[in-house]
């Protein structure tokens, strides 16, 4: 009988036997699937019941196929398991050659469109297998074959979304990649720990308490003042949380997965309540709001150090020196080439977008952001959705913003390294610059929201229905949370590839909070039971500054806690509702040894893991309790909740609706996320903001016990006061006159010290007896917290004695891509328009400018027409004569007037001569046979009988124009010369089914017919040509005098 390692092959063999495609348990193999990701699939998965894939040799990788014996007698040696043939598959085999293209060594991330575009076909090549048998032997085959973070990220997608795995539930992934969550000096103690188990006995292996107590798992020290925060944006349950929102609605993927309801707007408001709340975590850590990014071109003043490791790269994450600089990126190997410029580019057209309140499509109308859907359409334009409205003219701002502060340590790829922390969603939330990218964006999201009307009092009322108390309820004292530090066990071992399977956990230290209940007293006057939405929110009482908020600031900072409907009776009624049973909220999601022993509990958040979890819903307290407002609304079921019938499971998919939606159903509120702090209020305060169905309440957030402080307190010297730190926790000294202080350490309030923060910069204050400086400027003086303007344009806040300024003009910040681009004042209005000199030709130094104004255009009517000039900006300095073609009116008066009729388009009254108007749709600029390459809208003058319209402003730009090679032959100067000579004709020429200039039909199928000829013979030639550009037109009080008929026009001109 043959022998292997001293035991008989017919042994070994008894101990492995195949599971048939009935038996397969989804669950199962899914642990399985995603069980120690870098080690072959040859090697059994699991402990309760091991699984092992019987892979074809074809399957298996060049790497694996050396070692494939081996490894298979090993693992029938060691253990008793299960095993799942896998049957060749043609499929397969072209699937590990499209999916094995990206290396195994590369760090993936989904802000990287080659990656994303792979992980899109995976993830549609997974949901296209017919059965559940067929998936998961796909799976199976492929693990080995292509990029570990790849297959999780498809694998873990196609489970989420596959009919037939609706029970199925996805392990936490701090143990498929615990490299991504903890520190590379942390996973090597937890290696050794396993090495030094193996030789233990039986007596010595308690291994369910075998684990590392990391007490701190420092990233930085507290010489970085954004370290104070690292508890909160490293906390496991966030990034986790990250991650899961951006698996379950994806920017990119097949359309079904993309396309949920709502998924724009669910975007800007998971990421509006994430700032929120972080804003509120900076206050309680006496920090101010973060920044947000606006500026691309200057230093980041943050670093990250992540001190973490990659499996993939085999090599530590990149980090981020302080005040790095962000460069173009050039990336070939990666297939990302942009510059920052373009940034800048794309960020514009958003914000054209927003304040236009149009959207541009790709056929070149455009498209409202009404009240209710524009802003899903904007959060699908900022984070570009594949299947939105124009990813070609909006591209991927949210995503290359990401990757260009991700690369900025390698933007050539010069040094062959990955994206840093900031380019993956699971781990992008560690880094402070995160919240300045979202800062940003939300900013951007704002300016859309402040478009939209305030809430009328019916909107926001619930007629017969008043909330009468709100109350918080602890084991302590009433209306206040308390909050501590509490401690987390987890198993890794899943993770430790290469290791022995031993479960050593590790434990970790993260905020939490004591459990609470909220008291709430309603009032109804319905004669019969009415249902009912109950919506709460928390946010802050004061700002960065100390100073109190308005409350067009103060509802940003709003964050919701909880949304649930109640019944209610006539009369008064009582609702109790526990913070452990919130809608925005999962508790920590179940580890896989839970799933594989079946222990699921009734806390299980369910196998989607979406939602903020619990453990931080409510910010760190300090020791007199921070200050802030619960606010509480009842609002109409009936009217806010979307008609669906919903029914989930047991085991099926719970997620937090607030922030994840419902699987597969509408988004079940109504109302706009956010509401009722979504929109911009006239009220100047949260209390002239409340109806009778809404309800505030003050609330105070204390530190908790048990507290961590030296042995022995300090000696401080004489007459300096010994106090409790800001947590209450440990003896320190009182700070004095002049020493720095923030909210630990606190002024001694004894001698009337508090502490004063000098400037919107500050990170700390210094101990002052006095508070509330004015602030003196231009020889005037505001009071602390006064409002002020600069100018026109600028409008200021003094705080404390120091004042800080904002622009009421943001377009004048966003200096556009042209020659010479300069800020003009542009009459009868505050903020400056940009103008630009587009002629080419640079003057020599020693020239000196000269150049004559342009001439009025030799058709002051309508149509076509040439305005020149002398100048000598040219190569030789020579004076020389200049032309550029205009049009200032349509020669159809009747027929624009015909089809602004025909698309609806009402005059009110006083506006049927209205100065300065702009085309309803793109149009092409066209000179004898020649048309310009892009579509332009341009704007014009009125039509005005009783006055005379003409340009008071404008500007020449330089134009694209594609000429047949016998026109162009003449080139610039030519054109212009038979544009003057040209008797009829206009310069503005509309290629769609409606045409919005005179021209016939049979115009433009001859203009359609001879562009697509020229274009096949690839006989054209591009010639640029300057043309009057108008900004603004104004009108006379007297009719224009009689014109000149057209063929005596070029008598008119210059010489």
């Amino acid at each position: 009988m043959m022998r292997i390692l001293g035991i008989p092959l017919a042994c070994l063999l008894i101990f492995t036997y195949a599971w048939s495609s009935e038996a397969l348990d989804p669950q199962m193999v899914t642990l399985a699937l995603l069980d120690r990701i870098h080690e072959p699939i040859l090697i059994p998965k699991g402990e309760r019941n091991p699984i092992a894939f019987n892979v074809p040799n074809s399957y298996i990788s060049s790497n694996i196929q050396p070692f494939q014996d081996y490894l298979q007698i090993e693992a029938a040696q060691s253990t008793v398991y299960e095993t799942i043939e896998i049957q060749p598959n043609p499929d397969i085999e072209g699937a590990i050659k499209k999916f094995g293209t990206l290396p195994k060594t590369v760090t993936f991330s989904t802000f990287i469109p080659k990656h994303s575009k792979l992980a899109s076909e995976l993830t549609e090549f997974f949901i296209a297998q017919n059965t559940t048998t067929r998936f998961f032997t796909t799976a199976a085959a492929l693990r080995d074959n292509i990029n570990p973070g790849l297959f999780v990220h498809a694998f873990s997608q196609a489970v989420i979304h596959r009919s037939d795995c609706l029970n199925v539930k996805l392990p936490p992934l701090y143990e498929v990649f615990p490299e991504k969550f903890f520190s590379s000096a942390t996973l090597t103690n937890m290696k050794q720990t396993a090495m030094m188990l193996v030789n233990s006995g039986p007596s010595q292996r308690n291994l369910d308490k075998a684990f590392l107590d990391l007490e701190s798992n420092p990233t930085a020290s507290d010489r970085e003042p954004e370290h104070k925060l690292a508890y909160f944006r490293e906390d496991v349950g966030l990034n986790l949380h990250h991650w899961n929102w951006h698996l379950i609605n994806p920017f990119s993927g097949p359309k079904e997965i993309v396309n949920k309801d709502r998924r724009g707007e669910l975007f800007y408001y998971v990421h509006q309540q994430l700032l929120a709340r972080y804003n509120f975590e900076r206050l309680t850590n006496s920090m101010l709001f973060t920044e947000k990014i606006s500026d691309f071109k200057a230093p980041i003043k943050e670093g990250y150090f992540p001190k973490l490791f990659t499996n993939s790269a085999t090599k530590n994450w990149a980090s981020r020196a302080p005040y790095s600089v962000l460069k173009d990126i050039d990336r070939e190997a990666d297939e990302v080439i942009f510059e920052i410029r373009e940034l800048e580019e794309w960020r514009a057209r958003i914000m054209d977008t927003i304040y236009k309140g149009r959207a541009q499509k790709p056929d070149g109308t455009t498209q409202e952001l009404d009240a209710f859907e524009g802003i899903d359409i904007l959060g699908d334009i900022v984070e570009p959705n594949v299947h939105g409205i124009n990813l070609q003219y909006y591209n991927s701002f949210h995503n290359f913003l990401h990757l260009a502060i991700a690369w900025s340590h390698d933007p050539t790829g010069t040094h062959l390294e990955t994206v840093s922390t900031i380019g993956e969603t699971q781990t992008a939330m560690r880094d402070p610059v995160f919240y300045r990218i979202h800062g940003l964006i939300n900013f951007m999201f704002q300016q859309h929201k402040d478009t939209l009307p305030s809430y009328t009092t019916s909107d926001l009322e619930f007629k017969k229905i008043t909330l009468v108390n709100l109350e918080i309820v602890t084991d302590a004292k009433p209306n206040t949370f308390y909050t501590f530090w509490g401690k987390r066990q987890v198993d890794l071992s899943r993770g430790l590839d290469f290791f022995p399977r031993n479960p050593v956990s590790i434990q970790f230290k993260h905020l939490n909070h004591r459990n609470f209940s909220y008291y709430i007293k309603v009032n109804s006057d319905y004669s019969f039971p009415k249902k009912a939405l109950i919506r709460i929110f928390l946010g802050p009482k004061f700002g960065d500054t100390g100073e109190e908020l308005s409350f067009n600031r103060q509802r940003k900072l709003f964050f919701e806690l909880d949304k649930f409907d109640v019944t209610l009776k006539k009369g008064y009624n009582t609702i109790i509702r526990k913070s452990i049973d919130s809608t925005v909220t999962v508790p920590f999601a179940q580890s896989a040894k839970t799933l594989e022993y079946n222990e699921s509990t009734s806390n299980d958040p369910g196998r989607c893991g979406c939602g903020w979890p619990h453990h931080l819903l409510i910010p760190k307290g300090n020791q007199t309790g921070y200050p802030g407002v619960i606010f509480a609304m009842v609002s109409d079921y009936g009217s806010d909740i979307i008609s669906q019938t919903i029914r989930i499971q047991a085991g099926e998919c719970k997620t937090a609706a607030s922030y994840c939606g419902v699987f597969n159903k509408k988004y079940p509120d109504k109302r706009a996320m956010g509401y009722p702090f979504d929109r911009p209020s006239s009220a100047k305060t949260l209390s002239a903001f409340i109806v009778p169905n809404m309800y505030t309440r003050m609330i105070r957030s204390h530190c908790s016990y048990p507290c961590e402080c030296p042995a022995e307190s300090p000696l401080c010297p004489q007459g300096v006061s010994l106090i409790r730190d800001g947590c209450g926790c440990c003896a320190v000294c009182a700070r004095q006159v002049d020493e720095v202080c923030d909210g630990t350490a606190l002024c001694d309030e004894r001698r009337g010290l508090v502490c004063q923060y000098p400037s919107s910069e500050a990170r700390q204050g210094v101990c002052q007896v006095i508070k509330g400086l004015p602030c003196s400027v231009d020889n005037k003086t505001f009071d602390n917290g006064e409002t002020f303007m600069l100018d026109c344009r600028t409008q200021c806040s003094c705080q404390n004695g120091t004042y800080a300024c904002s622009s009421l003009c943001p377009q004048e910040a966003l200096s556009p891509d042209c020659n010479h681009p300069r800020l003009v004042e542009v009459p009868g209005q505050c903020c400056r328009e940009w103008m630009c000199d587009s002629v080419e030709a640079q003057r020599p130094p020693e020239c000196e400018h000269h150049s004559s104004a342009w001439s009025e255009c030799s058709a002051p009517d309508c149509g076509l027409g040439v305005s020149r000039r002398v100048s000598n900006i040219n190569s030789r300095c020579v004076p020389e004569s200049e032309g550029r073609l205009c049009q200032i009116r349509s020669c159809e008066r009747e027929q624009n007037a015909k089809e602004k009729a025909e698309h609806g388009h009402k005059i009110r009254r006083g506006h049927e001569c209205k100065a300065t108007q702009k085309v309803h749709q793109p149009v092409r600029l066209r000179v004898g046979q020649c048309w310009s390459r892009k579509l332009f809208w341009p704007k014009f003058c009125g039509d005005c009988s009783v006055s005379c319209c003409s340009p008071q402003l404008s500007t020449t730009k330089q134009i694209d124009f594609v000429c047949p090679h016998d026109e162009a032959a003449s080139g610039a100067p030519g054109l212009i010369e038979q544009a003057a000579n040209q008797v009829t004709g206009q310069l503005w020429h509309r290629k769609t089914q409606h045409r919005r200039w005179s021209d016939a039909d049979e115009e433009e199928v001859e203009v359609a017919e001879a562009e697509e000829a020229a274009a096949a013979a690839n006989a054209t030639t591009t010639v640029r040509l300057a043309v009057q550009w108008i900004l603004k037109c104004a009108c006379a009080n007297s009719p224009c005098p009689e014109r000149l008929h057209r063929v005596h026009r070029t008598a008119a001109l210059l010489p």
